[in-house]
């Protein structure tokens, strides 16, 4: 599990597995140079890639993404899911890292077609389904090691002084009543 500082809203998920990358390349008339946000992962024993970009006219986000990137090992995929009033869901993703001290930094991507849409609720909803077996099988293991554990009782210190019985009295029969 992650160490992290950072408190997760009960509609985000990060997904450990999936690790998104940053390609560079250069471009053939400026020769500058761009990059390129992959997620590299195996879909029924083929590897397939996830293409990412930053939402439209957002012009800080490549930033926020080289910020993201920048002294970070590992960056991984949110997804925060809302529910519309008129019942839709829409998932925002967002790629996140984390600092040695446990902060996170985070920068909003969108797939960047319609087949990486695709490609990657395939893989989000897999990631789901196996997070739940996985989840049934440690519950069901500790509940398995609950049951096979015998209580064990200590048995309480003698006391140190010798106790005294003491005699009931007799009874004299109902409260009011003479006895006969």
């Amino acid at each position: 599990m992650l160490n992290y500082v950072t408190k997760l809203a009960k509609n985000q998920k990060i997904y450990e597995d999936f690790i998104i990358q940053r390609k560079a390349w250069k471009g053939t008339k400026t020769g500058e140079t761009y990059y390129s946000y992959l997620l590299k992962a195996e879909l029924k024993s083929d590897e397939v890639t996830v293409n990412f970009r930053c939402p439209k006219n957002d012009p800080v986000g490549y930033k926020n993404l080289a910020r993201v990137f920048q002294d970070a090992d590992k960056v991984y995929l949110l997804v925060t899911t809302d529910t519309a009033y008129n019942g839709v869901k829409t998932q925002t993703y967002s790629a996140i890292s984390f600092d040695e001290n446990g902060l996170g930094s985070r920068g909003n991507i969108l797939p960047a077609a319609t087949s990486d849409k695709d490609l990657l609720a395939d893989l989000l909803a897999r990631a789901d389904y196996f997070y739940r077996l996985r989840r049934q099988a440690e519950d069901a293991e500790f509940e398995e090691e609950q049951a096979n554990q015998v209580p064990t009782f200590e048995p309480e210190d003698e006391p140190d002084e010798e106790l005294i019985p003491v005699e009931e009295p007799e009874s004299k029969g109902k409260k009011g009543k003479k006895a006969e």
